[in-house]
């Protein structure tokens, strides 16, 4: 599986009878393997994932809002930083 498609695996379209739900499933960043890959996604005007989860305005603008996975699954991973590396 390619990273691209483990990361639409990861943002399937879900579906709740009361509206989109409030972001995403997620495991602790501090517990993240050493093989993982991070998505970047920019929340501006439409604060909505590609699946439909929604994840609140941005700050100033423009908010990075990442997912750090890894291509078999095992760990997902959504945060919000200016930058890739989060220090832990």
């Amino acid at each position: 599986m390619t990273s691209t498609e483990r990361y639409n695996l990861i943002l399937a379209t879900v579906n709740s009878k009361y509206g989109a739900p409030m972001g995403r499933y997620s495991d602790r960043i501090e517990d993240r393997p050493t093989d993982t890959r991070v998505y970047d996604r920019k929340v501006d005007a439409y604060p909505y994932d590609k699946g439909g989860a929604y994840w609140g305005s941005a700050i100033h603008g423009i908010d990075p809002l990442r997912v750090m996975y890894t291509i078999d699954g095992t760990f997902v991973c959504f945060y919000r930083a200016w930058t890739k590396y989060v220090p832990c």
